[in-house]
C-alpha cells in the first residue's frame, strides 16, 4: 500500500513515534482503509480518489454495521484522528483531521 508507506513517514515524524498495530479495513481495500497507532493515538487510514469527471479528490468514510449496511463513523467509538492521504503521480499529502473538529 503506497498511502500506508507514506502516511507512516508523515505521522512518525509528526507525532515522534513509531506507528504500531497496523490493521488493513477490508471492507475498505479500494481506498486502502487501515487502522493503526502512533503512540497512544488510534488513528484511521483512508486514501483519497481522484474524480473522474471534475478537479479535485474524493474520499468515503464508512464502516460496516453487523449487518453488513454501510453507516457513518460513531463519534464515540471512532479513532482519535482521521488521516487523508492523496497521491496523483508525484505529487503526494497527506491530511490529518483530529476527531473533535470532525464531530
Amino acid at each position: 500500500m503506497e498511502s500506508l508507506n507514506l502516511i507512516e513517514g508523515v505521522v512518525a515524524r509528526v507525532y515522534q513515534c513509531d506507528v504500531t498495530r497496523v490493521s488493513e479495513e477490508s471492507q475498505n481495500n479500494e481506498y486502502e482503509g487501515t487502522t493503526l497507532f502512533v503512540g497512544n493515538k488510534s488513528l484511521r487510514t483512508r486514501l483519497a480518489k481522484k474524480t473522474p469527471t471534475k478537479q479535485g479528490y474524493f474520499v468515503v468514510l464508512w464502516e460496516k454495521d453487523d449487518r453488513g449496511q454501510n453507516k457513518p463513523f460513531d463519534a464515540y467509538n471512532s479513532p482519535e484522528l482521521l488521516v487523508v492521504c492523496v497521491i496523483d503521480n508525484q505529487q503526494k499529502g497527506v491530511f490529518i483531521f483530529p476527531k473533535v473538529l470532525l464531530v
